[in-house]
């Protein structure tokens, strides 16, 4: 169960109900199995954060669309979503934490070889209030409009950028970033990018890259979060009860 809260008395926006082991929010994108279709024609999909800015988009006329469910984007669904689309529209909430989770996915879907684009969601409103108080025409504008991940993430960073030390702040944030994709066509473009955005030479940038890669080299290849816990007998007994 999911819904909104519509009395403004809870601290969350949206109540969900616990997941399960049938249902996990991270593994899925919501809505995908109606949208697929529009997506893989289009060759490029609209991601939001919940079920409700799908819901109203989808109403208007938005059909290459869907939702996180209010999660992180993961690794798993960024590969369902090169499936169906070659081009990521991410409209997340106006607010600081979702234009913070946009570029965090935004990121995300470049590392899996998909061109992510930002959409300027209105500040303090989410798709859903914006599209229902301007309509679905300027919404589209918004996608015309979108942003690429870095000039995205250099228009909201809350650094002062004619500070130096600031600015290399932001520098190293994103080489961390830059650091994990794999595609070096698409590295040496966003590399490019970064060094015109702070006026200083790619090579910098490249060296910064180069350190990120050495420091990279001595961390696990596999998270705590991401690696599997090795199953119980029991979980072993139930997982076959239930394919039988």
């Amino acid at each position: 169960f999911g819904g909104r809260d519509m009395t403004g008395e809870s601290d969350a926006k949206y109540l969900n109900s616990p997941e399960t082991p049938i249902y996990n929010k991270r593994g899925i994108l919501y809505g995908l199995s109606r949208t697929r279709d529009a997506a893989r024609e289009d060759r490029s999909i609209v991601v939001v954060e919940g079920y409700m800015d799908f819901l109203q988009l989808y109403q208007h006329g938005i059909r290459n669309i869907s939702a996180t469910s209010g999660t992180a984007l993961t690794t798993g669904q960024v590969s369902q979503l090169h499936k169906f689309a070659d081009t990521v529209y991410l409209a997340y909430d106006g607010d600081s934490a979702g234009r913070k989770a946009g570029i965090s996915a935004g990121y995300n879907l470049m590392k899996g070889g998909i061109t992510a684009k930002i959409v300027n969601v209105p500040e303090e409103n989410d798709p859903d209030s914006w599209v229902k108080e301007s309509g679905a025409d300027t919404f589209k504008k918004g996608l015309e409009d979108a942003s690429d991940v870095i000039t995205f993430h250099f228009e909201n960073s809350s650094l002062d950028l004619s500070n130096a030390s600031e600015r290399s702040r932001l520098a190293d944030e994103i080489t961390i970033e830059l650091a994990s994709i794999s595609d070096e066509i698409i590295r040496r473009e966003l590399v490019r990018q970064v060094a015109e955005r702070m006026g200083v030479d790619e090579n910098a940038i490249v060296r910064m890259l180069r350190r990120r890669g050495r420091q990279a080299g001595h961390r696990p290849t596999e998270s705590p979060e991401t690696a599997p816990a090795p199953l119980s007998s029991a979980e072993k007994a139930e997982r076959e009860i239930v394919k039988l």
